[in-house]
């Protein structure tokens, strides 16, 4: 089951399973998949906040970055939003986001972007960016290829390329 929502916010015990205990978190676009090729159904929650600024924005001859406070946001939700099991006796916290993407306003060619360090950070931590601009298909492209690895991708192995805490595997 895919759920998708539009300004995803979280302030406190949200309903029975999310929290957070550092402030209001309202990322712009949340995507939770409800998996059931698992023991337990899991439900895998990825963040997407789009902005519309480039690190180059005062340079005309830059190439076309993500802003980094942007993806440093991606880090914050990721680590500021839990999931709470209310059901059991002692309910404690346990992380509830997969990954977080900025999605920007940026261009160039794929293999510059696949080689890009806002793309390869996804491989490796699952925070990054896509480019994405209205009537690109070349760059939505990347975008497609990714959820399509969220959505059809096996349970086990999407949670076992989440990066533990250290020595914690």
């Amino acid at each position: 089951v895919l759920e998708l929502f539009h300004e995803f916010t979280i302030s406190g015990a949200q309903g029975p399973e999310l929290a957070t205990f550092t402030g209001t978190q309202r990322p712009d676009i949340a995507l939770r998949v409800k998996r059931h090729d698992l023991k337990d159904d899991y439900v895998l929650t990825y963040l997407f906040d789009a902005k519309y600024r480039l690190l180059s924005d005062d340079r005309d001859d830059a190439p076309d970055l993500p802003p980094p406070d942007a993806l440093n946001q991606m880090h914050r939700y990721r680590d500021a939003i839990y999931y709470m099991d209310r059901q059991s006796e002692r309910p404690t916290p346990e992380k509830e986001v997969i990954g977080g993407y900025v999605l920007f306003p940026g261009e160039g060619d794929l293999d510059t972007i696949r080689r890009s360090d806002f793309y390869t950070a996804i491989e490796q931590v699952n925070i990054g960016a896509f480019p994405l601009r209205p009537g690109d298909a070349v760059q939505r492209r990347l975008l497609r290829e990714h959820l399509q690895v969220i959505v059809q991708g096996r349970t086990g192995q999407l949670l076992a390329d989440v990066r533990p805490q250290k020595r914690m595997r």
